[in-house]
C-alpha cells in the first residue's frame, strides 16, 4: 500500500499534479508519524484510518469553507478527498450492508436500540475501512425499531 502510494506521488511529481503531490506527501508524512509513535510499520486497515481521518477532515472543511463562500477552497478540498478515496477499499453497498446488519443481529441477539452498540462494533471491526460509520448507525437503527 505505502510503496503504492510513493510510486503515485513520484507519477504525480513527473506529471506536476500539485493536488495530488501535496496530498499524498501529506499522507505520507502522517503515516510517517503514525510509525514513529507506536514504533512499528502501520498495517493496511490502520492507513485506512489515517485515509478515512483525512476524509473526514477535508469534509469539515468544505462544510466550513462552503459557509464562507470560499469556493474556491471548497474545490482544492474536495480534489484531495478525491485522490485520498483512491486508496480505500470499495466501500459496501447499503444493500450488502443492511444484510450485514440484519445477519449481525441474528447473531448477536440484540433486540433493543440500547444495545445497538454491540452491533456497531462489530460491523466497524469486521468491515473496517468499507463502511462509513453514519450509514452504519442509520441502518442498524433502522432493523431495531
Amino acid at each position: 500500500m505505502l510503496e503504492k502510494i510513493r510510486q503515485n506521488m513520484n507519477k504525480a511529481l513527473k506529471e506536476r499534479d500539485k493536488t495530488t503531490l501535496s496530498t499524498l506527501r501529506l499522507l505520507l508524512s502522517e503515516v510517517k508519524n503514525e510509525e514513529l509513535r507506536l514504533r512499528r510499520e502501520l498495517t493496511e486497515e490502520e492507513i485506512w484510518t489515517l485515509i478515512q481521518r483525512g476524509i473526514r477532515r477535508r469534509q469539515d472543511s468544505i462544510e466550513q469553507f462552503s459557509k464562507g463562500g470560499r469556493q474556491d477552497l471548497v474545490e482544492k478540498e474536495e480534489a484531495e478527498v478525491a485522490v485520498l478515496k483512491k486508496y480505500l477499499p470499495p466501500s459496501l453497498s447499503e444493500e450488502e450492508l443492511a444484510k450485514i446488519v440484519a445477519d449481525l443481529i441474528a447473531e448477536l441477539g440484540v433486540k433493543e436500540k440500547k444495545e445497538m452498540g454491540k452491533v456497531m462494533r462489530e460491523v466497524m471491526g469486521r468491515y473496517k475501512g468499507r463502511v462509513e460509520g453514519s450509514v452504519a448507525q442509520r441502518i442498524v437503527l433502522s432493523k431495531l425499531e
